[in-house]
């Protein structure tokens, strides 16, 4: 596996959500799974679609253009345009599973923000794809993240939200291939099928490997002690019983870069 289309397949782990709201749709779920791409991404995502099929998840391909289209009198802009439909989505088909294919130039990502003394965090804003999960606030309502509609999303000041009533809950699991062209999505299609049928039962497959550091540096903030990258890690481990544990942490020199972590991976994980 190249650097390239590890950090592709890290990307997409790390935007996967939990989710924890029942799903406001009433009738018989028609699908399971809405995958959202760009129209030239749509033939190449065929045989995923038809993978799933077959392995029992009901799948609907829309393209982007089409999301845009239907969604033309909703929403203030193209993530709000997304979210809007993967509401659509869910109270029409009782979709639970989101993948958008593309990367953030294809598919637009949110960006929300901290506190608003910046000099408290490093940075000003982030990239937040919980914004395409948690789709009702805590009233049972579409949230945009922008309760003041001043255009700016997911304000945080001190302990309390400037955006009132987001509940920060998925409603649906959300994912992302951050695929730029067609030869990635291709790639990741053909791993994705091959992973599910393949690798279940091989040696490397019980290897866990976890990364992690010192996220938030004391340097930048006294009261910030420990390795909470690190610490993190360990609540996946706990979690993931029967699985043998590869850390890779900063602490230790185990992790010096992207090398370590591209070998360990090629060493096989499942």
């Amino acid at each position: 596996m190249s650097a390239r289309n590890f950090f592709i397949c890290i990307f997409f782990a790390t935007l996967i959500f939990t989710s924890s709201a029942a799903s406001p749709c009433k009738e018989r779920s028609i699908y399971k799974l809405l995958i959202i791409a760009p129209k030239k991404f749509c033939p190449l995502l065929k045989p995923l679609v038809a993978h799933k099929e077959r392995v029992g998840i009901p799948t609907k391909l829309v393209s982007l253009e089409k999301v845009y289209d239907e969604m033309f009198w909703y929403g203030r802009d193209e993530p709000e345009k997304i979210k809007y439909f993967i509401k659509f989505a869910i109270e029409r088909w009782g979709i639970k599973y989101v993948l958008l294919v593309g990367d953030y130039k294809k598919i637009p990502v949110r960006y929300v923000y901290n506190s608003f003394n910046y000099s408290f965090f490093p940075e000003e804003r982030f990239i937040s794809e919980l914004y395409y999960a948690d789709i009702y606030d805590k009233y049972g309502r579409f949230s945009s993240w922008d309760t003041n509609n001043n255009g700016v999303y997911g304000e945080w000041f001190g302990k309390e939200a400037e955006d009132k009533n987001i509940d920060l809950y998925p409603d649906v699991y959300v994912g992302r291939l951050a695929c730029r062209n067609s030869f990635e999505v291709a790639v990741m299609v053909d791993k994705i099928i091959k992973y599910e049928t393949r690798t279940y039962g091989s040696k490397w497959f019980r290897r866990f490997v976890v990364v992690g550091g010192d996220t938030y540096p004391e340097c930048l903030n006294p009261k910030w002690k420990g390795y909470e990258g690190e610490e993190n890690t360990l609540k996946a481990i706990k979690n993931m019983t029967g699985f043998e544990p590869i850390k890779l942490w900063t602490s230790d020199g185990s992790l010096k870069g992207p090398i370590d972590v591209i070998r360990a991976i090629n060493r096989g994980c499942g």
